[in-house]
C-alpha cells in the first residue's frame, strides 16, 4: 500500500511541477534511487518518441526533474504476434523484457481512448502495469544499472494505431510515462 501511494504522489507531483509541460532535453543527471517496500528503487520518466519502423519504435528517458538521461531510450518492438518487446537503456544498463499484448492478468490494466483528432484506428494506449519480472518474462535481461530489478511498474500513455495486422507505434509515441524499476 505504502509503494502505491507513493507511485500517485510522485505521478501527481510530476504533473503539478509542469514536468510534461517543458520536458528538458539537456543536463546529465542520472534518475534518483527512492525508496519503496524497504528496497530501492529508480524512477525514469519517458517522452517524445520516434517510429522506428511499423512495429518499432524509441522515446527517451529523463528522470525525476526532467533532465536527459544520457543514452536513455524505452524501445518498443511489437513484431512478434502476443508480445511487445520493451528494452530500457541508459549508459552502463540494459532491462529487457517481453510482456504479452493484449495481456489478461489483472494487475496490468490497459485501456485504450481514441485520438481526438487522429485516425479512427488511432488511440492513446494507457498502461497501468506492475510486472514482476520472473513471472512475466522468466528470460528477462538486466544489466548494469537494471542489474538486481525484480519489478518493474508503469504508468504510460503511447499513441498507437490498430489494425487487422496488430499494434503499431505512432509519433510521438510516449506521452506522460513513469518507470519505477524496483530492486
Amino acid at each position: 500500500m505504502k509503494r502505491k501511494i507513493a507511485i500517485v504522489v510522485l505521478f501527481i507531483g510530476l504533473l503539478a511541477s509542469g514536468f510534461y509541460a517543458d520536458q528538458s532535453s539537456g543536463g546529465a543527471s542520472l534518475a534518483p534511487t527512492v525508496h519503496a517496500d524497504d528496497g530501492s528503487a529508480t524512477v525514469m520518466i519517458g517522452g517524445d518518441g520516434v517510429v522506428l519502423g511499423p512495429n518499432k519504435a524509441v522515446c527517451q528517458l529523463f528522470n525525476a526533474n526532467g533532465k536527459a538521461i544520457p543514452g536513455g531510450t524505452e524501445t518498443m518492438d511489437s513484431s512478434v504476434n502476443g508480445f511487445v518487446k520493451f528494452t530500457w537503456q541508459v549508459n552502463g544498463g540494459k532491462l529487457e523484457a517481453n510482456f504479452p499484448f493484449p495481456d489478461t492478468n489483472a494487475t496490468h490494466n490497459q485501456v485504450s481512448a481514441l485520438v481526438p483528432a487522429g485516425q479512427p484506428n488511432q488511440f492513446y494506449l494507457l498502461l497501468s502495469d506492475d510486472h514482476i519480472l520472473i513471472e512475466d518474462d522468466p528470460n528477462f535481461v538486466a544489466e548494469g544499472t537494471f542489474s538486481g530489478v525484480k519489478r518493474v511498474t508503469t504508468k504510460c500513455q503511447y499513441v498507437v494505431q490498430i489494425d487487422e495486422t496488430g499494434l503499431h507505434p505512432v509519433s510521438p509515441v510516449c506521452i506522460k510515462c513513469v518507470f519505477i524499476f524496483n530492486k
